[in-house]
């Protein structure tokens, strides 16, 4: 399982940035149908190239850490740079309602601890450096108790989903084995008619 961290479930910067390409592109198309000739409109549009790349990059990365399409959104970045920037900057990080349940419960909690601190920074009961420190320490805690949370929450899901497809299958009677799911109940991945076990999350279908 992929480990989550707190505060990072939204990228509004993103969002900035798309827009600044949106303008971007429109100086451009300005100046290359203008009389007067300011920058290099053809340079200009090399750099915005390059630019949209790297952006493509960092949305991927992105992506991952929203627990979303590594692939279609470089790509979608590629094509539709802006608006991808602009929607995947206004995404929150996807998690299955259990697991999100628990993401919840603990940015809460971080919540509560952060503004606990912050009262006491004010009061001057510890220094700017102490805070800090504990903040960091506290998110760190957090982030592991979380992931360790979740991974035994994920445990028990798949397990059910175990119990669930052989229940499946011990009713088809006389021994016969067949695929409950033509996807993985777990993962969402799509199952050969011979996959008695997901290629992606590992999950056993027998």
């Amino acid at each position: 399982m992929k480990k989550q961290y707190l505060e990072s479930r939204t990228y509004g910067f993103l969002v900035l940035i798309g827009i600044g390409l949106i303008i971007l592109n429109i100086y451009i198309f300005f100046i290359k149908n203008s009389s007067s000739i300011g920058l290099n409109g053809e340079l200009l549009e090399i750099l915005v190239g390059v630019l949209i790349i790297i952006l493509a990059v960092v949305n991927g990365f992105i992506a991952f850490r929203l627990n979303r399409s590594i692939i279609f959104w470089f790509i979608f970045s590629l094509i539709f740079s802006p608006i991808a920037l602009i929607m995947l900057g206004t995404k929150k990080r996807y998690l299955k309602p259990e697991l999100n349940k628990i993401y919840s419960q603990f940015e809460s909690e971080y919540f509560l601890h952060k503004l606990r601190l912050r009262k006491e920074l004010e009061k001057k009961r510890i220094t700017t450096e102490e805070y800090e420190e504990k903040i960091k320490q506290t998110l760190k805690n957090l982030n592991d108790a979380m992931y360790k949370a979740m991974e035994v929450k994920e445990n028990q899901l798949i397990a059910d989903l175990n119990k669930e497809v052989v229940h499946r299958v011990e009713k088809t009677g006389e021994g016969e084995i067949k695929i409950a799911y033509s996807k993985c109940p777990a993962c969402n991945s799509a199952l050969g008619k011979n996959d008695f076990e997901c290629p992606d999350c590992g999950l056993n279908l027998k």
